[in-house]
């Protein structure tokens, strides 16, 4: 192999070297992105839940000599009043 192709064969490698690290930098900052998005998402998902789970409150079904009466959540705001911000 002479001196000239050696040369030429060294300098493709590196362009393929080249190319291959600018794909990863850009598949870096995709993944980036696309973290930034998620993590964005996943707080805006759990305020939403935060939400819902502070303004829901359950009814009971309770059993009473006479049969089963439904008892509204008045106790279980009491019992969690303490847990709200």
């Amino acid at each position: 192999m002479t001196s000239d192709s050696q040369l030429s064969e060294l300098q493709n490698e590196v362009k393929l070297k080249l190319f291959e690290a600018e794909r990863t930098q850009l598949v870096h900052e995709e993944t980036c992105r696309v973290l930034k998005q998620a993590q964005l998402d996943n707080e805006k998902l759990g305020s939403k839940l935060e939400v819902q789970q502070s303004s829901h409150v359950p009814t009971i079904i309770a059993s009473t000599a006479t049969g089963p009466a439904v008892v509204g959540g008045e106790w279980w705001l009491k019992k969690h009043e303490h847990t709200k911000s």
